[in-house]
């Protein structure tokens, strides 16, 4: 296996591993509010939303295509949480984290 190709298997396998646990704290995210809508709680799931969405951009910037699609999710995740906020909620906003 050529080093591209290793490095590419690497980039693939970071995504995997990210995309399951983001697919874990999505699920896990919607009992959670049930429990807890307070500011508290959606700054602090904004914060994982943010994480998430950060290293999906990386992947993305490195040649993931999929990861592209995960970005996009979690920033319209990252959306809805903020308008919850009151914060500023248009996507060109959230580019500049």
């Amino acid at each position: 296996m050529s080093e591209a190709e290793t490095e590419a298997e690497i980039l693939r396998e970071q995504l995997l591993l990210y995309a399951e646990n983001y697919h874990r704290f999505v699920l896990d995210l919607m009992p959670r509010l049930d429990r807890n809508c307070s500011e508290k709680a959606l700054n602090e799931i904004s914060e994982l939303t943010v994480y998430y969405r950060k290293a999906f951009a990386d992947l993305a910037n490195q040649g993931e295509r999929l990861a592209t699609l995960y970005y996009l999710t979690s920033s319209r995740l990252l959306s809805t949480l903020w308008r919850l906020l009151g914060r500023p909620t248009d996507l060109e906003d959230l580019i500049h984290l």
